[in-house]
C-alpha cells in the first residue's frame, strides 16, 4: 500500500528503502514486488534489506544504517493515501515538496524530528495550526528524523521488547 502511494506522490524509487525482519520476509517481499514491477511497469523502490524482527529494533537498525545528520522518514507498510488538499501551506504540492519543507523546518527550529496530524477528519484538522512546536503526538506510521544514530537518550527503552505504542514513547 506504501509503495503504491509513493508511487502516486511521485516519490523517487532511488530514495525507497523498504526493511523487512529477515530471510523469509525478504523472500516474500521480492516475490511480490518483483511481479508487482513488472505488471505495473515500472520499479517502487530502491533496496530490500534484511533488517531485524521487531519495531522497535528495526528502527534503531534502519538509524544505525544511515550517517548522522541523514534525513530518514520512516512510513509503515500499509499507508494508503496522504490528503495535503486541506493545508494552506501545501496545497497543490507534492509530497516531495512536503517533506523537503517538514525537514527545513525541523532545521530551522533546531529541532530534530516532524511528525503530520494521524486524523483524516476535516472538521478536527481546519480547527489546529498548520505548524506547532510543542509537545505533540506523532503518529509512527509516518514521521520524518533527521539521524543521531549514537545518541542514546533518544532511544528507545519502554518499548523496547514488544514495540507496543512505540511512537507515543517517542
Amino acid at each position: 500500500k506504501t509503495l503504491a502511494t509513493l508511487h502516486k506522490h511521485k516519490i523517487d524509487p532511488k530514495k525507497v528503502f523498504v526493511y523487512v525482519a529477515n530471510k523469509e520476509d525478504y523472500d516474500l517481499y521480492k516475490e511480490t514486488l518483483d511481479k508487482s514491477e513488472a505488471t505495473l511497469g515500472y520499479k517502487t523502490y530502491n533496496k530490500l534489506v534484511v533488517g531485524i524482527k521487531g519495531l522497535v529494533p528495526q528502527r534503531q537498525f534502519i538509524m544505525n544504517q544511515w550517517p548522522e545528520g541523514k534525513h530518514i522518514v520512516f512510513f509503515d507498510d500499509d499507508v494508503q493515501s496522504i490528503d495535503l488538499s486541506l493545508s494552506p501551506r501545501f496545497k497543490g504540492h507534492n509530497l516531495d515538496y512536503f517533506i523537503k519543507d517538514a525537514f527545513k523546518e525541523t532545521e530551522d527550529l533546531k529541532s530534530y524530528i516532524w511528525g503530520v496530524y494521524a486524523v483524516y477528519n476535516p472538521f478536527f484538522r481546519k480547527a489546529r495550526k498548520e505548524v506547532t512546536t510543542d509537545l505533540n503526538y506523532i503518529v509512527g506510521a509516518f514521521y520524518g528524523i533527521i539521524n543521531r544514530p549514537k545518541l542514546k537518550a533518544i532511544q528507545l527503552t519502554i518499548t523496547k521488547e514488544n514495540g507496543q505504542k512505540e511512537d507515543v514513547e517517542r
